[in-house]
């Protein structure tokens, strides 16, 4: 603008205008991004411990249930584990992976289960029966609760789905 001219009021309100379009579209694909992630989209999945702090968190564990017999499918825990501890490791599985996929499964469908036996067993199960618990953990007072529910075991058995999760 030259000097002595007067600012066009039209050019204010096109960049309010300009920059309010720019925003919305922004916290929309935001929004998006995080609603089809389950919350794990960054900067929150790095960080958890500050955006999840106090919330009810889900890990799995595997137990070797070989020589256990019959499987108890009632909610325990983790003292009253059954078995012996199974790593995911020492099979090649990923423990991350494993945890997320059985603690966000919701519809355990035969396709599911066998996934899950896959990933536990990349090489075969040589006679071993694993069971798969979702541990829960929530913030009561100043201490955490965790229960252990058996959700499926894969294995020399068979597939075999918790009572309780069968459709």
């Amino acid at each position: 603008m030259t000097p002595g001219m007067t600012p066009d009021p039209g050019d204010a309100s096109r960049a309010k205008k300009t920059s309010t379009r720019v925003l919305t579209i922004v916290m929309v694909v935001y929004a998006v991004t995080c609603a089809v992630n389950l919350g794990e989209f960054w900067p929150f999945s790095i960080y958890p411990m500050f955006s999840q702090a106090g919330n009810t968190w889900h890990r799995v564990v595997l137990r070797d249930v070989s020589d256990s017999g019959a499987v108890d499918w009632k909610s325990t825990t983790l003292e009253d584990l059954p078995g012996e501890p199974f790593g995911a490791a020492s099979v090649g599985a990923d423990p991350i992976d494993l945890a997320n996929f059985v603690s966000k499964t919701r519809d355990w469908t035969p396709e599911r289960i066998e996934a899950l036996e896959l990933q536990v067993f990349p090489r075969g199960h040589d006679g071993q029966s694993i069971l798969a618990f979702r541990v829960s953990g929530t913030l009561i007072g100043d201490s955490v609760a965790v229960v252990a529910k058996p959700v499926v075991v894969v294995g020399a058995v068979g597939n075999i789905l918790s009572p309780e999760l069968m459709p």
